[in-house]
């Protein structure tokens, strides 16, 4: 069978061009495909598409050097909508350009995918044919950078009114309110398949410019984020209801693309962003067709002020001969070696309380695919503890240890620390539902119990001084905003939840609702420290959540590296891991032998 696929040396960084040839209508899509390279002089003149790729299953048919290719049919309608009607026009279109029956090519490609957007004249964005919205969402676009112009002195201030103090922020926003304008057209625009694609980050931060098809019409993507961002910083003054989640991907897209305004592009930002970053803010957010794709698409963001060593790089190495989860390892392994820390690992949560962890997963792989944690009580957050703790007392990340796993082995993460205790307790998990009103009996009772589990463990007896420590752990240490809680707010949290306390069993349903819903407020910071977590006990009395797996025998630890302490559990000669923990007393720094007495040993645990 003849093919269009020549070999590609990858030591030249070659890749395939289409040459689009001019056509109109339904003339049939014809082209020839080159080889260049991005080294040779003058560099290749070529502009890129980015589009979403769709249902894989619907294909269609092009003509390729003279040969019938079949391709997806979104990539046949991308090359029909840009091509032009009277000359020919010369593109990089990735499900085409690249063999994807040769997962070493395909690797080989996407590894240079960066070098290929950035090289590039443009990029040319296919949005598709549906245009039931788009006049109305552009006119949208236009009423909206009209005050933004007017209000930024034609952007000039737009920076400083993004990133600058809070106050000048607030004024901005308040100074007058967003006009109106359509904006369920508007929310069409931004819904489009298009903007959830992972594989568009990548494309459009890199490009020169992005050039926006619908239709007939032809617009910058600069624009309709800016519109976006506009929107956001002032939504607090409209007049009509903004959905937030509609709005985010245009927003991050922003911050990547506007070189002068961008919160990625500022001066104090190295590069785009730490890869664990990238992780968080599109890996888990965005679509992929192939998850492994959740590490490789965005490794041409990925900023290398040092070279790392030549395992760790390695790791995101684009290799579609790898497993999912051993592409996840590997791009957690990295992530946390470029950071120098452990704040990634906030993000590992597990569903269940299984013995046996899952073979073909590490513990403390970060599940970075869209959707993986939508099932879990406790939403995913950064922000689940407050930034300011510190419990490792800045003791460094051993980058040693990450660059030399134990015995070859990757699934294996070295990591030093020590042992804090040893959890000897814990109550049920704290669940969503016992912060809604049809719960409120059971959140009263949750609360019994974790009274109950501190008289069995430490001879607490009612409602004393102590219940103050136990507050500030229920909501660790931090208010429903992830501000460091006060001695203050914790004492009015004390007070509502110890008459709530202080109700009986036959206390009618409607008082306890009356006391709870007063405290609301206060008690929705409970809801943000415990919720799908466990309180727990230690056997020297440490208290603190954990993660909803937490058991009698797990190890409370500081892991070198972490801002916070980490649950691990013991299996064999390695350990699992479990979760970041909010521990009473240790949050701030180590002060070793006034908080673990002079028992406390340095060790590295190897986790699997």
């Amino acid at each position: 069978m003849v093919s269009i696929y020549r070999p590609l040396d990858s030591s030249k960084r070659q890749l395939r061009t289409l040459e689009l040839y001019k056509g109109r209508g339904k003339d049939r899509i014809r082209c020839s495909s080159h080889i260049v390279s991005l080294e040779t002089i003058p560099a290749p003149e070529y502009e890129t598409v980015s589009y979403s790729w769709g249902d894989a299953s619907k294909r269609a048919s092009i003509e390729v050097d003279g040969i019938q290719l079949d391709v997806p049919a979104t990539s046949e309608a991308a090359l029909r909508r840009l091509r032009v009607r009277d000359r020919s026009r010369t593109i990089w279109i990735d499900a085409i350009c690249i063999d994807q029956d040769d997962v070493v090519e395909r690797g080989q490609q996407v590894s240079l995918m960066g070098d290929i957007y950035r090289s590039s004249k443009r990029n040319l964005v296919y949005l598709g044919e549906d245009d039931r919205h788009l006049k109305k969402a552009l006119t949208a676009v236009d009423v909206i950078l009209n005050q933004a112009r007017k209000e930024t002195y034609n952007f000039r201030t737009l920076r400083s009114a993004l990133h600058g103090r809070e106050n000048i922020k607030m004024c901005l926003a308040a100074d007058e309110p967003l006009p109106r304008f359509d904006v369920r057209s508007l929310e069409w625009l931004y819904n489009l398949p298009w903007f959830r694609r992972l594989w568009i980050v990548q494309e459009v931060a890199l490009a020169p410019t992005n050039l926006c098809h619908c239709e007939g019409a032809v617009f910058d993507l600069l624009s309709i984020a800016r519109a976006a961002v506009w929107v956001m910083l002032k939504r607090t003054s409209a007049k009509f209801t903004i959905n937030v989640d509609t709005f985010a991907p245009p927003v991050h897209l922003f911050n990547l693309i506007d070189k002068e305004h961008g919160a990625w592009n500022l001066p104090h930002a190295k590069g785009y962003a730490t890869f664990g970053d990238l992780l968080l803010t599109f890996s888990m957010r965005y679509a992929v067709t192939d998850q492994r794709d959740a590490i490789y698409a965005l490794t041409g963001l990925i900023a290398k002020p040092v070279a790392p060593p030549t395992l760790i790089m390695d790791m995101i190495r684009p290799d579609y001969t790898k497993s999912l989860w051993e592409t996840l390892q590997n791009g957690t392994r990295y992530a946390l070696y470029q950071s120098a820390e452990l704040s990634l690992l906030r993000t590992v949560k597990h569903t269940h309380d299984n013995e046996d962890f899952p073979e073909e997963r590490a513990s403390w792989t970060v599940p970075a695919i869209r959707g993986s944690q939508d099932h879990l009580d406790s939403p995913l957050s950064l922000k689940l503890l407050n930034d300011s703790f510190n419990c490792c007392d800045n003791q460094p990340l051993d980058l040693s240890l990450l660059a030399s796993p134990l015995n070859g082995d990757l699934s294996i993460l070295s990591l030093r620390g020590i042992v804090v205790d040893t959890v000897v307790g814990t109550t049920e998990v704290f669940r969503k539902e016992m912060f809604i009103p049809e719960g409120f009996s059971d959140f009263v009772r949750q609360l019994h119990s974790v009274l109950n589990l501190l008289r069995c463990e430490r001879d607490f007896d009612g409602i004393q001084h102590e219940t103050y420590e136990v507050v500030r752990t229920l909501i660790a240490g931090s208010t429903k905003d992830s501000e460091l809680a006060s001695f203050s707010y914790v004492n009015t949290l004390t007070d509502i939840l110890s008459q709530l306390l202080y109700v009986g069993e036959d206390t009618d349903i409607e008082k306890i609702k009356s006391l709870y819903q007063r405290g609301a407020f206060q008690i929705a910071a409970v809801r943000r420290g415990s919720n799908g977590r466990r309180f727990f006990i230690t056997d020297t009395g440490f208290i603190g959540v954990g993660p909803r797996v937490t058991r009698k025998g797990d190890l409370v630890t500081i892991l070198y590296g972490g801002p916070e302490p980490f649950i691990l559990r013991k299996a064999g000669d390695y350990h699992r891991f479990l979760g970041q923990a909010y521990v009473h007393r240790i949050m701030e720094g180590l002060d070793l032998e006034r908080n673990l007495g002079e028992s406390w040993t340095e060790a590295v645990f190897h986790i699997r």
